[in-house]
């Protein structure tokens, strides 16, 4: 009996010690997109090898010799991209006519080059890779692999590896036009270049509750046959609002105006037109129109407005609209806007 016993304590005890060759999500990842681009090479009678993060560099195009080089040092990058999937699907581009020839194009969507803020816990590391060593102006459509899918940032390969939990890569195409390091200041001239050119010699308005004029806001209304008598009070309610909203493409995202959304292609059937309510208050972030919250670049250009048949133009960063994140397809994040507004009587 007790001979049995020492064999089977043995036996346990091999047991134990059995290596668990099962590879990681990382490994497997890796193993595939190997597979993967050797079909690929072979198709396409080329020998592209990983740069030593595992990106694949498909195509190059590069920029003009005389613009500069990419580089992580730059807070933000002003980019186009399209992203697709291995098999060629596309699942989100920048690109007006790529959008309409896969049917995913909606007029009042934007698109254009949009803001990236590069760096640990806001790009993914595989776009940083990507990046690496293009001039501003260039072209290049990459392989990410999936354990570069992520904000965050390791110190190898292997740890990149380690800490991958999926096997899904993507092929991006990106074309940066622009780096930049303080996005409002970015945003604060690519509006003053707007304005100006559309109301020569006008300048930017000091934002309500601010002190002085921080070059974020501009508020430009034509005062002439105004009469005091026609003001009206600070807690209004008999008035009313017609609006279009538009980026400084031109291209508008949102009017109340049947009109306007017809001709400009962005009617819809879900919503209803016409003139909204206005709530006036003593304090202007307290306004609201319809009984709702908009956005503070809006009110406060409502706040700054007096008399029934008044117009004018409201136009700000996006500290004063939909910040970093933007609003769905139509708005990206850093995105400037422009209002054209009307107080019409209730």
């Amino acid at each position: 009996m007790k001979k049995y016993l020492i064999i089977a304590i043995a036996g346990l005890l091999a047991a134990g010690c059995v290596t668990d060759n099962t590879p990681t999500t990382g490994q497997q990842a890796q193993e595939y997109l190997k597979i993967w681009m050797d079909h690929w090479n072979t198709q396409n009678g080329k020998n592209v090898q990983p740069t030593s993060l595992g990106v694949y560099i498909l195509d190059d195009v590069p920029g003009p010799a005389t613009a500069d080089e990419w580089s992580a040092d730059h807070a933000f990058t002003y980019a186009s991209f399209t992203i697709r999937s291995l098999s060629g699907s596309v699942s989100a581009t920048s690109d007006a006519n790529l959008a309409k020839q896969v049917g995913t194009y909606a007029v009042a969507n934007y698109y254009g080059p949009t803001v990236v803020a590069i760096g640990s816990g806001l790009s993914y590391a595989g776009v940083d890779e990507a990046l690496k060593g293009m001039r501003i102006g260039g072209t290049r459509t990459v392989v990410i692999p999936a354990w570069l899918m992520t904000t965050s940032r390791y110190d190898s390969l292997d740890a990149y590896l380690e800490a991958c939990t999926s096997t899904t890569h993507y092929i991006y195409t990106l074309t940066p036009v622009e780096q930049f390091d303080d996005s409002t200041e970015w945003e604060k001239q690519r509006i003053a270049d707007f304005m100006n050119a559309k109301f020569p010699g006008q300048a930017s308005t000091t934002f309500p509750d601010l002190e002085e004029d921080d070059g974020t806001f501009w508020f430009i209304t034509d005062a002439s046959g105004f009469e005091e008598g026609n003001k009206r009070t600070s807690t209004a309610s008999n008035l009313r609002v017609l609006y279009t909203g538009y980026r400084l493409d031109g291209s508008i995202f949102d009017t109340n105006i049947e009109t306007v959304a017809i001709d400009n292609e962005v009617w819809s059937s879900s919503r209803t037109y016409g003139s909204e309510s206005i709530s006036y208050t003593d304090t202007w972030s307290e306004i609201k129109v319809n009984s709702s919250t908009y956005i503070d670049g809006f009110i406060a250009g409502l706040s700054m407005m007096w008399w029934a048949g008044q117009k004018a133009t409201v136009a700000f960063t996006s500290t004063h609209g939909y910040s970093t994140t933007g609003s769905g397809d139509a708005i990206p994040g850093y995105c400037p806007l422009v209002f054209d507004l009307q107080l019409v009587e209730e």
